[in-house]
């Protein structure tokens, strides 16, 4: 009974450590936490608040100074009567304060062409954002399906091995027996070889695959997931429908 506890608890934690990421996980993981696409958003944010009326030279400026002068003065003096003044360590602060407002009227259109260059730089920016979050998306997409076809086809290479390990059985039992030969013996040994190597170089794949997707979403380089068990098919595609959103909504053409 302890024994079958143990086996459940184990099987628990296991579980929980392959929790399944969902492909809009994924998309909503690296849109927070990718680098590039936090780079951006810094400097559309940045451009953002550059589009400031003071910036564009409309609004006064006021310039503060100060000073401050410290001395400290030794000083003896000794008059013919006889009189001494010794005055050691006399101190004085002076302290000077100014304030400047510049404020220019008219500088000859330039403060309006600086305003709409600030807006034009944002706008830019907020494009080049965008359009960095579009290509997150795409890769993350991308690389995620490649993780589940890669999946799908080390399950299929799983079932094949098994074919082969019992194929393998059958033809050692007959082999012993002397009702197969050495040829078949030996093919069988080779087939099932093949499929050990192809089933831990599909592993090997799936672990990279994984690793490069943990690098874009901001994951642990050795996080490990399941993730979705097909592709979703696709919906059918009109040439005509798609040149004509790519000229309305592709980002990239707009930068």
């Amino acid at each position: 009974m302890k024994s079958f506890m143990l086996l459940l608890i184990l099987l628990a934690q296991f579980v929980s450590a392959q929790e399944v990421l969902t492909l809009q996980q994924a998309i909503l993981q690296g849109l927070e936490h990718n680098y590039d696409v936090l780079i951006a958003r810094q400097e559309t944010e940045i451009a953002e608040n550059n589009v400031h009326a003071g910036n564009a030279g409309f609004l006064p400026t006021v310039t503060l100074n100060g000073t401050v002068q410290e001395s400290n003065n030794n000083t003896r003096q000794e008059y013919t009567n006889g009189q001494i003044v010794d005055r050691t360590g006399a101190s004085a602060s002076v302290i000077r304060a100014s304030a400047v407002l510049n404020w220019t009227i008219f500088d000859g259109m330039k403060m309006f062409a600086t305003l709409s260059s600030l807006k034009a730089k944002r706008d830019v920016s907020a494009t080049s954002y965008k359009a960095r979050m579009e290509s997150t998306i795409l890769a993350i997409t991308q690389l995620y399906y490649r993780i589940v076809l890669r999946a799908e086809l080390n399950s299929v290479l799983e079932e094949t091995k098994k074919i082969s390990e019992q194929r393998m059985k059958l033809i050692s039992d007959k082999y012993e027996v002397g009702s197969a030969s050495r040829l078949e013996y030996l093919q069988a040994q080779v087939d099932l070889n093949e499929d050990i190597s192809g089933l831990l170089t599909g592993k090997t794949e799936l672990r990279n695959l994984k690793s490069e997707l943990n690098e874009l979403i901001g994951n642990d380089a050795d996080a490990d997931y399941q993730v979705a068990s097909s592709i979703p098919a696709a919906q059918k595609l009109e040439l005509p429908d798609i040149l004509n959103e790519i000229s309305k909504r592709n980002t990239q053409l707009q930068t």
